[in-house]
């Protein structure tokens, strides 16, 4: 699936739908779509919302994730807009331990243990068949596979600056080291061992900070297939990262931390 930048236009068109017209009762019980936000992000969340609200696959219930206090830049959320709260789509879900950006997964996957997963980024206009191609591939898989739309595998040198994207094949689905919710991807429970995948304390920060690297190395742990297949464009919606600090080095301390876990099949070839 490519990555374009999103355009202002892109941006002001969403955010102009209301809302409420565009909101259901979820209503399936195979699937849930999880994400998380900060405060200062919810301008850009309006317009990831609505187009989530107007996928092909209908009655997908939408978990947001936060936590109470945000660790990275000391917001809080004392109260929630009304254009978010009031859908009935989408269900709010406060946590006191701040875990960062893997909030996206963390709560969703110990709370839906037989649905799968879709996780997805804060800042992505997703195209509106995004949950029907994943699921498909899910299903193809039997369940058995965690499913990219966007995905690399990993240097040898476990350098992330020297990493390159894999171009998904319209022939078959591509084995990947990293999957990332930029792309957005689908998971599940079993996919993973639960307790290890919450226990951060084992770990430097850089680690689970590094969110994509965090699911995906215990998705190696586990053995589980990450597979990359191709999609619709995605929009990438301008604006700075709330982590702030630098990522390049974050996620090279996030790969060499784990050398060990890492599968020949997560790594480019030599």
């Amino acid at each position: 699936m490519n990555s374009l930048i999103a355009t202002d236009n892109q941006i002001k068109k969403l955010k102009s739908i209301i809302t409420s017209t565009i909101d259901y009762v979820p209503w399936r019980d195979d699937v849930v779509i999880s994400l998380t936000t900060v405060p200062s992000r919810l301008e850009i969340l309006k317009p990831v919302i609505h187009c989530l609200l107007r996928q092909t696959v209908s009655g997908v219930p939408i978990e947001l994730h936060v936590a109470s206090s945000v660790k990275s830049t000391g917001e809080t959320w004392d109260s929630f807009p009304i254009w978010l709260s009031s859908l009935q789509s989408v269900q709010i879900v406060k946590h006191t331990l701040d875990v960062g950006p893997a909030m996206k997964f963390l709560p969703a996957l110990s709370a839906n243990q037989r649905r799968a997963v879709i996780v997805l980024d804060d800042d992505v206009l997703y195209p509106n068949n995004l949950v029907e191609g994943l699921l498909k591939a899910d299903a193809r898989w039997n369940g058995s596979a965690a499913i990219c739309y966007r995905g690399w595998r990993i240097h040898h040198k476990l350098s992330f600056e020297q990493s390159i994207l894999t171009s998904p094949k319209s022939t078959e689905d591509v084995h990947v080291g990293i999957i990332t919710g930029h792309g957005g991807y689908c998971v599940r429970s079993h996919h993973v061992d639960l307790f290890d995948l919450s226990d951060l304390s084992r770990a430097p920060e850089e680690c689970w900070m590094m969110d994509d690297i965090w699911i995906s190395v215990h998705l190696s742990k586990m053995n589980t297939p990450k597979l990359l297949i191709g999609g619709s464009a995605r929009y990438k919606i301008p604006i700075e990262s709330a982590l702030g600090g630098n990522r390049e080095k974050r996620n090279d301390i996030a790969l060499a931390w784990f050398s060990h876990d890492w599968k020949s099949s997560d790594l480019e070839n030599r």
